[in-house]
């Protein structure tokens, strides 16, 4: 995105700045989740997970007691 020559900065002074989180399976993604649950705003997870399923990973989001507030979005190829 360019800025226009007024100098406008292209992201508004009171924007929150994001980041990903990637892990390559299902336990590690709950220990970040354990670790980091007040810093994250959503999950976005495969069904078909190594280690544990994406269905168990769920589980364990929706019986822990800040990790159960964060929305999560499953896939499936």
């Amino acid at each position: 995105m360019k800025s226009s020559s007024k100098g406008a900065s292209p992201r508004p002074s009171n924007a929150k700045s994001s980041s990903v989180v990637a892990v390559s399976d299902g336990l590690k993604a709950w220990e970040v989740l354990k670790g980091k649950s007040q810093h994250i705003d959503l999950i976005l997870t495969e069904v078909e997970l190594p280690s544990i399923s994406g269905f168990a990973l769920l589980t364990l989001i929706t019986e822990h007691q800040v990790c159960k507030n964060i929305p999560v979005i499953m896939m499936s190829a």
